[in-house]
């Protein structure tokens, strides 16, 4: 099924949204990639203690919530010892002073939930690369079986892609469907190599700019594998990987990346 991930020219995806000016994996954050230009989002999936999966990067919410103005000291901040209801009670744009402006437009934000977060992609139409995070075998697998259903039920083939570290869910999932779109991810200094994905047929490999070669982006393209970069925020960094050919880069500045793709000249600070 042909989609705008397959486009030619390099995607502009906003890691966990435009997460320079907003809170990372806010409602805020992915209006803002849309207004900066971005093609797509990045956002990071995990579970709740009542099994319902919930975008956020971290395990625990203190780094992007407010959770000991809300939670009594002594309360567990794991995501899994928090029901929904209990996240909901934060706000997850209460944290570091860049994003206060952000906030005063936006109001608290609160945790989004998966089908939340592509109902979101579907009203800014952006395209989302849904990342499970780490979380043991089971509750990975917990959320691909959330995720295949979720893509099959509101037919999202086109319009979301799949990425994970841990290759063994992502075998699981192309297992639970054929035709969702998968990205593979590999951390820096890994080896790239095709047996790794064996069982996946990964439509996308992402990796750290650094690895990014003429040679590594030839080898994925000769097997029909598109080459993102992650996470790119320096125009120099920016220009190297579009001359080498990647077919999109992660950034948090996806302003930065707009410019630069439209021929104009990115803001360097």
């Amino acid at each position: 099924m042909k989609s705008v991930f397959d486009q030619q020219g390099c995607l502009n995806i906003a890691h966990r949204g435009a997460s320079s000016v907003c809170p990372e994996n806010t409602a805020a954050a992915c209006r803002a990639a849309k207004l900066a230009g971005a093609d797509a989002w990045e956002f990071d999936l995990r579970l709740s203690a009542d099994g319902r999966v919930v975008v956020i990067h971290d395990p625990d919410v203190l780094r992007t919530s407010d959770f000991y103005r809300v939670f009594p000291s002594e309360a567990d901040p794991d995501i899994r010892s928090l029901s929904l209801s209990e996240l909901r009670r934060l706000d997850f744009g209460a944290f570091g002073p860049a994003f206060s402006g952000c906030r005063m437009k936006s109001g608290p934000q609160r945790i989004l939930t998966l089908d939340g977060a592509l109902v979101l992609s579907r009203e800014t139409d952006l395209l989302a690369n849904a990342e499970i995070k780490d979380s043991g075998p089971e509750t990975n697998r917990t959320i691909a079986r959330t995720l295949a259903d979720y893509i099959c039920k509101k037919n999202l083939y086109a319009s979301v892609l799949v990425s994970s570290f841990d290759f063994d869910v992502l075998r699981f999932l192309r297992e639970q469907d054929p035709n969702i779109r998968i990205g593979v991810l590999f951390d820096a200094g890994e080896d790239v190599q095709a047996d790794k994905w064996t069982g996946i047929g990964p439509a996308s490999c992402h990796v750290p700019p650094g690895m990014i070669t003429f040679e590594l982006v030839r080898y994925l393209k000769e097997q029909g594998i598109r080459t993102y970069a992650y996470t790119v925020d320096d125009a120099a960094e920016m220009s190297r990987c579009l001359e080498l050919g990647v077919s999109g880069m992660f950034t948090n500045r996806p302003e930065r990346l707009g410019a630069l793709l439209s021929g104009g000249h990115p803001q360097l600070v």
